[in-house]
């Protein structure tokens, strides 16, 4: 019993943050769903492509989000540029839960597992730079996100990857270094990593901009 609860204890100073929203912050467009565009759609020329990781629902301290934190960055990604998008998601959704959303996590990461994922890409050959986005999960990516990079049918050799992420005040951690030992084949540009209880302000999306436009990405103007 004290191993559990000890683990249970050093999970939720871990991983439990990366969860949390914060209900005071002022929240705008990107935190309902219909005005933020993080659907998958693949259906344009664009040659760049916004992949990411997210999770909604029940948070740290009871709060509960129906976008979750790095799906409100994707979408300020996806408003300033062109891109096409696609979401990655467990073909077993992560619960509602906040609890069992933290038990299958310890679970996954124990075991090493690769969820199996609802729906994969069939190529990512057209797009030159992906854009690749996930939560800090116990310190490092959620298992989920190996499982994508580690499709066979998906080749990112010669890929420009630029990473981007929430976190409750680690950062990447240790997720940056897990992805680029992925693939070593690819091209990093500098990442972007957000804190979740600021995601909702208006200067999150201020730094997201200026960081696009630092890479190098033009305004597109959108209808």
């Amino acid at each position: 019993m004290f191993n559990v609860k000890f683990l249970r204890i050093l999970f939720l100073l871990v991983f439990a943050v990366c969860l949390f929203v914060s209900c005071q912050t002022r929240k705008i467009n990107s935190n309902d769903r219909n005005s933020s565009r993080t659907e998958t759609s693949l259906n344009s020329d664009s040659k760049n492509l916004i992949v990411f990781f997210s999770r909604a629902g029940e948070n740290w301290q009871d709060s509960n989000v129906d976008v979750g934190n790095t799906a409100v960055m994707a979408g300020y990604i996806n408003d300033r540029i062109d891109a096409d998008v696609f979401e990655i998601k467990a073909k077993e959704p992560y619960p509602q839960s906040y609890d069992e959303t933290l038990e299958r996590a310890t679970k996954e990461r124990n075991e090493n597992a690769r969820p199996e994922l609802l729906e994969r890409l069939d190529s990512i050959e057209k797009y030159d730079n992906i854009f690749l986005g996930f939560p800090t999960w116990w310190g490092d990516c959620p298992m989920i996100v190996l499982a994508f990079l580690e499709d066979k049918n998906l080749d990112f050799r010669g890929k420009t990857i630029i990473p981007f992420n929430t976190a409750g005040g680690s950062g990447f951690g240790s997720g940056l270094n897990t992805i680029k030992e992925k693939l070593k084949n690819s091209t990093f540009k500098e990442g972007l990593t957000l804190t979740g209880v600021s995601i909702r302000e208006e200067s999150s999306r201020d730094k997201v901009n200026k960081w696009l436009e630092d890479l190098g990405f033009k305004k597109v103007v959108k209808n």
